[in-house]
């Protein structure tokens, strides 16, 4: 049943139906439906709804809900790496950049490790904040290269 409403959730998702999926989410999870991805979806469609990071600003009350549902996502022995990567954007969007950058490092560590690279996720190369980890990156993971070379320095 988690997997059903998982499907229907990323649906609303791409569609950029929020509303519906926040409606989806929250009465799974009032529902008794426990799984991780059920909470990175909620924490997903709360920082969607933020307005992506321009004016995160005078959105700090969804970011923390966000935050809130990326934490709980977190407590679950199984849950994704992409979770980090959220976490850690929201924590970018809100400015707390020493909690960010461990975050973002841990995701992309794990997904060079699984060897799971997804180059649209690694749009945080062109943050400011990895201006000055990536010669540490490079060094640490040899496809660094590969991936630094590929981008719009």
């Amino acid at each position: 049943m988690v997997r059903k409403i998982l499907i229907q959730l990323k649906t609303y998702f791409l569609a950029k139906k929020y509303q519906e999926a926040e409606e989806l989410v929250l009465k799974s999870i009032n529902d008794g439906y426990a799984h991780a991805d059920l909470y990175y979806m909620a924490g997903e469609v709360k920082r969607a709804t933020s307005n992506k990071f321009i004016w995160s600003f005078l959105f700090s009350d969804q970011l923390k809900e966000a935050e809130a549902y990326f934490l709980h996502a977190l407590t679950f022995e199984v849950h994704s790496p992409y979770v980090y990567h959220s976490l850690g954007l929201t924590y970018v969007a809100l400015q707390d950049y020493k909690r960010a950058i461990p975050l973002l490092k841990h995701f992309v560590e794990k997904i060079v490790r699984e060897k799971i690279i997804f180059l649209e996720y690694l749009d945080i190369w062109y943050s400011k904040l990895w201006a000055w980890e990536m010669p540490i990156f490079i060094k640490k993971f040899p496809c660094g290269n590969y991936l630094f070379q590929q981008g719009d320095w």
